[in-house]
């Protein structure tokens, strides 16, 4: 669904990658192909953080780079 990310803005740019064992009860969290990139509120990291505790095995990747123009 993200093959060819592209960036029209310099700024930050964050990803959170979490690996688990079993599925989260989180509809939200699905890939949609319509709006593949989802914008984190307060409410999903709670929703996630909440249902994370209950499983035995899981662990987050995050990673965070700057976008810069291309134009030099």
């Amino acid at each position: 669904m993200c093959e060819d990310i592209q960036f029209d803005t310099v700024g930050k740019e964050e990803y959170i990658g979490i690996v688990i064992d079993k599925a989260l009860n989180l509809p939200w969290l699905n890939p949609n192909p319509e709006n593949p990139v989802l914008e984190w509120q307060g409410k999903h990291l709670e929703q996630l953080w909440q249902q994370l505790h209950t499983l035995d095995n899981w662990r987050i990747f995050y990673r965070d780079f700057n976008v810069v123009s291309a134009n030099i």
